[in-house]
């Protein structure tokens, strides 16, 4: 039989830990929504430059695995740059970085 009475007292935290990560899900979502339409923006331009940027942004994030994105962000941004991001803002920005279609054709209309 199985007891549930150590695994209950830890019941709130457990819902506390799933609010913060329902948080931080939403808002990279929506963040990486207006990141998508100015990427989206960025392709649709007239200026070379822009759309070069644009693209390089976007084959950088599809080209590089997520693990990496992810020790880019904890690891290479704090030792090289000096920018050290606290984790819950570390993770909302790689989950905003990643929050795009599957295909870039997906969101261009026609």
């Amino acid at each position: 039989m199985l007891h549930f009475s150590k695994t209950l007292t830890f019941l709130p935290q457990f819902f506390t830990g799933a609010g913060i990560t329902l948080g931080v899900s939403a808002l990279g979502f929506i963040v990486g929504t207006v990141i998508g339409f100015g990427l989206l923006a960025c392709g649709r331009s007239r200026w070379r430059v822009v759309r070069w940027i644009g693209a390089l942004y976007t084959s950088f994030i599809r080209g590089t695995p997520l693990i990496v994105q992810i020790f880019v962000v904890y690891y290479v941004l704090p030792g090289l740059v000096g920018i050290d991001l606290p984790p819950l803002l570390a993770a909302f920005w790689r989950s905003a970085s990643t929050a795009r279609p599957s295909s870039p054709k997906s969101c261009v209309p026609g």
